[in-house]
């Protein structure tokens, strides 16, 4: 697996505008920054030196922590889109916040935590971890953990 998935000038800028490291602490602004784009940069932090990784102005970007190993800290401020940590094997994810749809959706292992709400399908098929929710979840919760 590639250690870097920024594959375009724009994901490189993007990189160099968004987000601030300091020690293994990467802080990134993902307002108005497209999922695929938010995703290659969380790839890019994970293995690199970067132990925790706090993402603001989240509104919506799916997919975020999908197939991330490893054992990094991801808090994240606003609401993720659906599919949050799917496929994820290991890291830890704190939503300060509520969660979309299929939240830990066929998950690996780690530990997703939601200070709030989580929607439909939370756990969707997931083999290994935990999932915290707050508050309360929507339809068809655990099916098939």
């Amino acid at each position: 697996m590639e250690e870097t998935r920024l594959t375009s000038k724009f994901d490189v800028e993007l990189f160099q505008t968004r987000v601030k490291i300091k020690d293994d602490v990467a802080k990134v602004d993902a307002e108005d920054v497209y999922y695929r784009h938010l995703n290659a940069l969380l790839r890019s932090l994970n293995g690199n030196g970067v132990k925790h990784i706090e993402v603001q102005n989240v509104y919506g970007q799916r997919y975020m922590g999908t197939d991330l190993d490893g054992d990094i800290k991801i808090d994240i401020y606003g609401t993720p889109g659906n599919d949050l940590g799917a496929f994820m094997n290991g890291p830890s994810i704190a939503v300060y916040g509520n969660a979309q749809d299929g939240c830990g959706n066929t998950m690996n292992g780690g530990l997703i935590v939601v200070h709030g709400r989580a929607g439909d399908i939370t756990g969707y098929s997931m083999r290994k971890g935990k999932i915290f929710i707050r508050d309360d979840v929507g339809y068809r919760a655990g099916i098939h953990m």
